[in-house]
């Protein structure tokens, strides 16, 4: 999923089965992605493979990530992912831009390219009745006038 108000990024397996995935692409034709603020698995250090950390022992980062491609991959591993598990990715999306235009994709060990389900999802606070992204009296006033 996509916040559009924070530009957070969430993978989310939503299969009834664990996804083993060794690789995956997010695609923005518009220039959407951030690229300053997405926090790749190897970032996070997510499964190295026997505790090492050259090319290809771990998630590494592609040399093409710009605002128009994050692409990531895990060549002598993969990572798995429980059915309804997440994974954060930080906030990857543009939210000044919010083209809502990307394109998902992955591999699994079971083969692929895959194409995945990007949804897009306003996610201001409970108590922001006027979307601006702040909890204020305007929004009291609005709250008040019902």
């Amino acid at each position: 999923s996509l916040n559009r108000a924070s530009g957070e990024v969430t993978l989310t397996n939503s299969a009834t089965n664990a996804v083993a995935f060794n690789s995956y692409q997010i695609d923005s034709e518009l220039g959407s992605l951030d690229p300053v603020g997405w926090t790749s698995l190897d970032d996070q250090n997510l499964d190295p493979g026997g505790g090492g950390e050259e090319i290809g022992e771990t998630w590494d980062e592609g040399g093409s990530v710009s605002d128009s491609r994050l692409i990531e991959s895990f060549l002598l591993g993969s990572s798995e992912l429980a059915s309804g598990a997440s994974l954060t990715l930080g906030n990857a999306y543009d939210e000044t831009v919010d083209a809502q235009d990307l394109e998902f994709r992955f591999n699994s060990i079971e083969g692929g390219p895959f194409s995945g389900m990007v949804e897009y999802i306003l996610g201001f606070l409970q108590a922001d009745f006027n979307e601006d992204g702040n909890v204020d009296g305007d929004d009291f006033l609005i709250w008040q006038g019902g």
